[in-house]
């Protein structure tokens, strides 16, 4: 062969080579960039810390595994309440070794109380502020433990893991928002456009002729509010262009839930009467049959999509009186209801688009309220969060002290960190088996990165000997579905490998590290097991389900402004997070989700009902009648809904409010609307707990 030939050959195995890479690499530009990023951000961040003789550069690397994201915005959320929680941290720390400067055993005691604070303000908070929480928890650690023996050196050492730490958090941020920066703001203009697209599909699958909600669609339609809400909230950091259309986006979210809510009502009435009441039925399908003719057709086109679904309202208004006369007298009252409720979703399905249409920086957003989403928690998960991390936090502290291990330090720093970050998640137990699992292979990894390590004596043989290891490492993390195994493995990675300023030798230090990270990973995982949590248990249950009873008592105390927003929102949060902890598509789960609905409606209700007390054109008897209405339901609502002598007091309540004329017209029309709701939700309580018996029969 000669010379020619040859390097034709190789050319073209060269070229058949790179196509080959581009082929697989099709498709995983966004993986790669991250990937480039982190390891910039973590060599830079080595690299600077080293320049400036700091004593744990690997602290400045591990910072950047730690606030790495994939957008750029997240990254400044990150970065934002990881200050925050170092401070935290840091403070604490030194009031700890200043309180108890010779008394270890105390000092273990108050980094185990502190943690365990720590870990419940995890669960208490959500998503970052939570993450602040777990930042100062296992702070305290990282500073503390090392200087258990020589405490006169807890200030230095503070001062330097807060440097450390913020420059891994100024080298992240300036990378990742100003290499090829993946802002939030078209990740949220498209969730927008998503969740809007969904719910024009599921009004027109519902209304249309054989439609029916999907079993899931309230549990689905709450984690994608949910999870929107928590995407506006971490792109907050994006900039002015988020500031100027947050309230229409919040305020659509929230009309969002409410459509859907009245949707699944109206169809839930529609079953109800098809069939006893098939004439009524039919007549409401008839008068709801516009709307899924419309949204059947291109619905993308926002500018003719609103004159027409305005257009069908007024229709419905003056159908409706035209239909109603069709029925007998005695079925006219359900099919007002279920118009009421036709109405009611019509309204909050254009205040949803309408308030979307205004997220434009252009619009004077500023004159639409302010939304505020609310979450909940589980009292007795935080009070197991916080025992279960100081127990276990405390426990291993007196094996280390007793033990007198050198390297007993690092175990227990990964006892705590894992207890911590692991605790507000909503199943910790299968997260921590990844977790160990990556923790435990992490050392094996780092000893083969370890024995080259001496021959590395320059910072581009560093790189150059270390790359390929987080290269493989961080693309893992990319992967859907490995996140939980691949971060701890990069951590463990990381810890073990503990680059400093001049290539560790150190065999036997190596040794006692690594069975230290594999110790302390067992022991975090026995923590998990010893104190497995309460997820998905009947106690469980009984108190999402009472704090959705506390919701109804909310509506019916609690001051009015907001107090739509507030409440759809944290019903809403209730559901997923119940959800969660239930086997999906178990029964449980469908009667939570049912007395979820029940609970939602009945909320809407009593706010409705008590903001026709402040219009003007409602009679004074009426005022007087829906007062007591709503004191009715706030008196007899137990566990399941109202009792049987609420039912029956308000059966009474409901007939003169119903038969009282004297208001104006449309002052009238809208009290009548809610009072219908109200009798909707009371017979749908009948319906998922009994057949009701005639005492207990809603009267109209």
């Amino acid at each position: 062969m000669t010379t020619a030939q040859l390097t034709h050959r190789l050319r073209g195995n060269g070229i058949a080579w790179l196509q080959s890479v581009r082929d697989a690499m099709r498709g995983e530009r966004g993986a790669w960039l991250f990937v480039a990023k982190a390891m910039l951000s973590m060599y830079l961040a080595v690299g600077l810390a080293m320049a400036l003789e700091l004593p744990s550069p690997s602290m400045s690397m591990l910072t950047v595994l730690v606030v790495m994201n994939s957008q750029s915005g997240m990254v400044m959320a990150k970065s934002f309440y990881r200050i925050l929680g170092t401070l935290l941290g840091v403070s604490a720390a030194v009031m700890i070794v200043a309180a108890f400067p010779q008394q270890p055993v105390l000092m273990l005691a108050a980094i185990a109380l502190w943690s365990g604070m720590c870990a419940a303000g995890a669960q208490v908070f959500k998503g970052f502020r939570g993450y602040t929480f777990v930042l100062s928890g296992y702070t305290v650690a990282m500073i503390v433990l090392p200087v258990v023996n020589t405490p006169e050196a807890i200030f230095e050492v503070a001062v330097h893991r807060f440097i450390e730490v913020l420059l891994g958090l100024a080298v992240t941020t300036l990378v990742f928002d100003g290499l090829f920066p993946v802002q939030l703001s078209a990740q949220v203009r498209a969730l927008a456009q998503g969740n809007r697209q969904y719910l024009l599909e599921q009004v027109q699958h519902v209304l249309s002729a054989a439609g029916k909600p999907l079993p899931e669609l309230h549990a689905e339609s709450s984690r994608k509010a949910i999870g929107f809400e928590d995407l506006l909230n971490n792109a907050v950091f994006e900039g002015p262009w988020l500031s100027s259309i947050s309230r229409p986006l919040k305020r659509s979210n929230h009309y969002f839930m409410q459509t859907l809510t009245r949707l699944q009502a109206f169809y839930r009435l529609q079953q109800r009467s098809a069939g006893q009441f098939p004439q009524v039925h039919s007549l409401l399908r008839q008068l709801s049959a516009p709307l899924p003719a419309r949204l059947d057709s291109d619905s993308r086109d926002h500018a003719l999509l609103m004159p027409d679904l305005q257009q069908i309202a007024a229709a419905i208004g003056q159908q409706k009186a035209v239909l109603r006369q069709q029925l007998p007298a005695a079925e006219q009252a359900l099919f007002d209801t279920g118009a009421a409720l036709l109405t009611q979703m019509l309204k909050s399905l254009i205040r949803c688009l309408h308030t979307l249409a205004l997220a434009r920086p252009a619009e004077n957003s500023r004159r639409i309220p302010a939304t505020r989403f609310s979450r909940t928690y589980d009292p007795v998960m935080v009070m197991l969060s916080m025992a279960r991390t100081s127990l276990i936090t405390f426990i291993v502290g007196l094996l280390w002290i007793a033990s007198g291990w050198s390297s007993g330090a690092t175990g227990m720093f990964i006892v705590v960190a894992l207890s911590m970050m692991l605790a507000p998640l909503p199943n910790p137990l299968a997260a921590v088996r990844l977790a160990a699992a990556g923790h435990t292979v992490a050392p094996f990894l780092a000893l083969l990165c370890f024995s080259i390590l001496p021959s590395l004596t320059t910072f581009p043989l560093l790189v150059t000997g270390t790359a390929p290891f987080l290269l493989i490492m961080l693309y893992i993390v990319t992967r859907p579905g490995w996140a939980g195994f691949a971060v701890p493995l990069n951590f463990g990675f990381m810890v073990a490998l503990n680059i400093g300023h001049s290539p560790a030798t150190d065999y036997v230090y190596f040794f006692n590290e690594m069975l230290a990270a594999i110790t302390g990973v067992a022991l975090a995982a026995s923590g998990f097991l010893l104190f497995p949590g309460v997820n998905g248990s009947h106690g469980q249950l009984r108190r999402f389900k009472g704090f959705l009873d506390d919701s109804v008592r909310l509506a019916a105390t609690a001051s009015l402004p907001h107090l739509a927003e507030h409440l759809e929102s944290r019903n809403r949060d209730i559901s997923v997070q119940m959800l969660t902890q239930l086997p999906p598509g178990s029964e449980q789960a469908a009667a939570f989700l049912r007395y979820a609905l029940l609970v939602q409606e009945t909320c809407y209700v009593l706010t409705a009902l008590r903001e026709d007390l402040n219009d003007a054109g409602t009679s004074n008897s009426q005022k007087q009648i829906i007062a007591d209405v709503v004191q009715i339901i706030a008196d007899h609502w137990q566990p399941g809904g109202i009792s049987a002598r609420g039912h029956t007091r308000l059966n009474t309540c409901l007939a003169l409010a119903l038969n009282d004329n004297g208001t104006e017209e449309a002052a009238a029309n809208s009290v009548r609307e809610h009072l219908y709701l109200l009798a909707d939700v009371l017979d749908e309580q009948l319906s998922q707990t009994a057949q009701p018996s005639e005492e207990t029969r809603v009267a109209y």
